[in-house]
């Protein structure tokens, strides 16, 4: 069970490491902030403490917001980038409806499909289309 998560664990964090959000600390800080928000209200929901909702909730739509601008402001745009939003709009989704039972699957597959093409195709980026021209 460990390494079913360990591998896309890894995965994010190779992403970021070759991303440029860590460039900049004022988004990246504001980015982690409603990524702890997000982390902070499931653990509320685990305990059934009040305030989980809300948290979740800012959390949710922090990261979507903060992200949004950040993918907004950011030139030149690739396909790469498209993908890590819808990742990122997905994660937030996910969070803001497990407020909602009906919408949790939903939101659940939505986010697990984004990953795996985002994680796919970066890693096609990344080492594939270099295995390939060493081929020829």
């Amino acid at each position: 069970m460990g390494l079913v998560l360990l591998i896309p664990a890894g995965l994010l964090l190779l992403i970021a490491r070759h991303g440029t959000l860590r460039h900049d600390p004022g988004f990246l800080a504001t980015v982690l902030l409603a990524a702890a928000g997000i982390v902070v209200g499931v653990l509320f929901k685990i305990q059934h403490w009040e305030g989980a909702n809300g948290l979740l909730l800012g959390g949710a739509v922090g990261l979507a917001l903060t992200y949004g601008w950040w993918f907004a402001r950011k030139t030149p745009k690739t396909a790469l980038d498209v993908l890590k939003l819808v990742f990122v709009l997905s994660c937030s989704l996910n969070a803001a409806a497990i407020n909602f039972s009906a919408l949790t699957n939903a939101a659940g597959r939505l986010r697990t499909l984004s990953f795996w093409a985002l994680a796919l195709y970066f890693l096609y980026l990344t080492y594939g289309r270099s295995l390939g021209a060493n081929r020829r």
